[in-house]
């Protein structure tokens, strides 16, 4: 059966009592610092998402606890992997990808869903994908109380939402990940 771990993600900050009482230009430092934990915070639990490994260990005494990390997508797609190290990266490619993607899921068109799926990548792929469509895709308000604006493609298989991921870039550079967020 497939399962998943959940893991504790923590991210400590911590600055001493003089810190905390020095103004500087600007903010506290206490703030600042407040302010990059937690972007560091956010970011960690990005990358268990998308790269984390499931796993199941304890330490070395005999008293340590079980410690757990989950599983992000990476670790649990098996199929559906489409791989274009090689093939040049053109609409044909792109959109035969899309057709094998979004048939599955509650919104596959395959189920009868409304065919929509998230697209993750990095901004590397975000911009390939933002010129080879510059006439398709639309700036689409998704959530009308929230105001959240995306930028979707239309595809005659389905709708695509845009979304660029900055832990993509460097290292993940390559990967994008079309998910069903049903």
């Amino acid at each position: 059966r497939n399962y998943n771990y959940t893991q504790i993600l923590r991210n400590s900050c911590a600055w001493t009592r003089p810190d905390g009482a020095i103004t500087l230009y600007g903010k506290k430092d206490p703030e600042n610092e407040t302010f990059k934990c937690g972007l560091e915070h956010k970011r960690a639990i990005e990358r268990a998402m998308f790269f984390g490994r499931r796993q199941s260990f304890t330490g070395a005494s005999s008293a340590a606890k079980p410690q757990r990390t989950m599983g992000g997508l990476e670790y649990f797609i098996q199929s559906n992997v489409f791989e274009f190290s090689g093939a040049p990266l053109t609409p044909r490619n792109i959109t035969e990808a899309l057709e094998h993607s979004m048939k599955y899921g509650e919104n596959g068109y395959e189920q009868g869903g409304k065919s929509t799926k998230w697209f993750f990548g990095s901004r590397r792929w975000i911009t390939e994908l933002e010129l080879m469509w510059t006439d398709k895709i639309q700036l689409r308000t998704l959530d009308e109380k929230m105001g959240l604006k995306v930028k979707t493609y239309q595809s005659t298989h389905g709708d695509i939402v845009l979304q660029p991921m900055n832990i993509f870039n460097g290292q993940h550079a390559g990967y994008a990940f079309v998910v069903d967020m049903a």
